[in-house]
């Protein structure tokens, strides 16, 4: 019976995660402010879960507000765009203002 809870728990959580997430990058995408990036380290994550799909890790540097900003992002994207993220390219960027680590990658990109 604890280990029905617990799941339900843990799959709730996850969801709600999800739902969060999705939001949050709703609103960057509507309400943020576009601007390029230079991927300066890309990395393929080991564990590939969807066919046709990679799931990377971007090393992002960009100027938001007058100051350079170096952040991180995990993105997926399909094989055949894969060349459009590896390091020393550019990527078109939207940012909260007020946050801008909090972004999200546009394109081929899914955040």
């Amino acid at each position: 019976m604890c280990l029905v809870v617990f799941s339900v728990i843990i799959i709730f959580i996850g969801v709600r995660n999800s739902v969060v997430s999705g939001r949050e990058n709703e609103m960057i995408k509507d309400r943020g402010k576009e601007t390029s990036a230079l991927i300066t380290h890309a990395e393929q994550d080991k564990n590939q879960n969807v066919e046709g799909t990679l799931h990377l890790n971007l090393s992002l540097e960009f100027v938001a507000n007058g100051q350079k900003i170096v952040t991180q992002r995990e993105i997926f994207v399909r094989i055949f765009h894969a060349d459009e993220f590896k390091a020393g390219n550019k990527t078109t960027i939207r940012y909260l203002e007020n946050e801008p680590t909090k972004l999200i990658v546009m394109g081929n990109a899914i955040n």
